[in-house]
């Protein structure tokens, strides 16, 4: 009689062991499918923030043309090209000197604002 509770004991053993081991076995399954999906979406996700980051790039080239400002500076600001007289040439930087010269032409101006 205590052969066949101690027999009855191990079967039941063995069968919590084999039910725990599928469980787990389960649990991992539902783990890696779970963390299939939510690769799909962040796939999904960072295509979609790629196309945005591309026309956002576009956008920024056409806003930043030169032709653009221009027309800009014109049309809305009234302002015009600039004279002979208050372009300001820059020297280039002597490369044997520690600290960087910069040599400004002589200009007039009729008016200044630091009088």
């Amino acid at each position: 009689m205590r052969n066949k509770k101690s027999l009855i004991f191990v079967y039941v053993r063995c069968g919590v062991l084999i039910f725990g081991g599928v469980l787990g076995y389960l649990a991992y399954q539902i783990h890696v499918v779970k963390l299939g999906y939510e690769m799909s979406q962040m796939q999904k996700e960072k295509k979609a923030l790629e196309r945005i980051h591309t026309e956002l790039q576009i956008e920024t080239a056409s806003l930043a043309s030169l032709e653009r400002i221009e027309q800009i500076a014109v049309s809305r600001l009234g302002m015009a090209p600039s004279s002979a007289e208050q372009k300001i040439m820059v020297a280039e930087l002597d490369q044997n000197k520690k600290r960087p010269s910069v040599e400004l032409a002589e200009r007039e101006i009729e008016k200044s604002i630091f009088k």
